[in-house]
């Protein structure tokens, strides 16, 4: 089993307090396409879980907005 560093092997429940959205999603709201949002899993630095029977991966909201705005960046001022 193929296991990506900052993806998180899929838990009994996911925290609901926590939303999810697709890799696609995720690359619309970031204005990149979805294999670069997959890469920054890949590299840890984008955090989200493996879902179903099919893997599919999805992305935390607030892991999402910390990677599209990391602290001390210039947008984050």
């Amino acid at each position: 089993m193929q296991v990506m560093h900052g993806v998180t092997p899929p838990p009994k429940m996911v925290d609901r307090r926590r939303p999810l959205i697709s890799t696609g999603a995720a690359a619309t709201v970031a204005g990149c396409h979805p294999t670069t949002i997959l890469r920054a899993m890949e590299r840890g630095e984008l955090e989200a879980v493996r879902l179903g029977r099919r893997g599919d991966h999805r992305v935390f909201v607030d892991a999402l907005d910390r990677w599209m705005h990391p602290v001390g960046s210039e947008d984050s001022a």
